[in-house]
């Protein structure tokens, strides 16, 4: 199975315990009730395209500023500290692409678009993102 998604709704299942959530991909961690979903982010906000199948997920994504200000006032100095230097790595590509391993929780990123390409055929990975 392969979709290829532009990221317009707030939620959707990507397999396993993937999801994108108000454009962010994460991993669901279980515990929540009652229409609560708590989740791990694995590739923050401004996802703008996605496309996964029962091995990876691929995105397409822009950092936002107002993302890394809003996790720093919940998390503690030393993730805070780490979230920041992810936002660097970000800005400093600024077209971000990433790729999650479902088989083993690998995150590839925050990587330039040459940078993916490689990984994806590293990988053997056939997924593709149309923008």
């Amino acid at each position: 199975m392969m979709v290829l998604c532009g990221c317009h709704g707030d939620y959707n299942e990507l397999g396993g315990e993937y999801i994108y959530i108000n454009g962010e991909i994460g991993k669901q961690i279980h515990g929540g009730g009652s229409g609560y979903f708590p989740y791990e982010s694995l590739i923050p906000n401004r996802v703008l395209y996605y496309n996964y199948d029962d091995s990876y997920i691929v995105a397409y994504q822009v950092p936002e500023k107002e993302w890394i200000e809003f996790k720093k006032d919940y998390v503690s100095k030393e993730v805070a500290d780490s979230l920041q230097n992810l936002f660097v790595k970000m800005v400093n590509i600024y077209y971000c692409y990433w790729i999650v391993s479902k088989q083993d929780g690998v995150i590839y990123g925050p990587l330039s678009k040459t940078n993916f390409i490689k990984t994806c055929d590293s990988l053997k990975c056939r997924l593709f993102l149309d923008q």
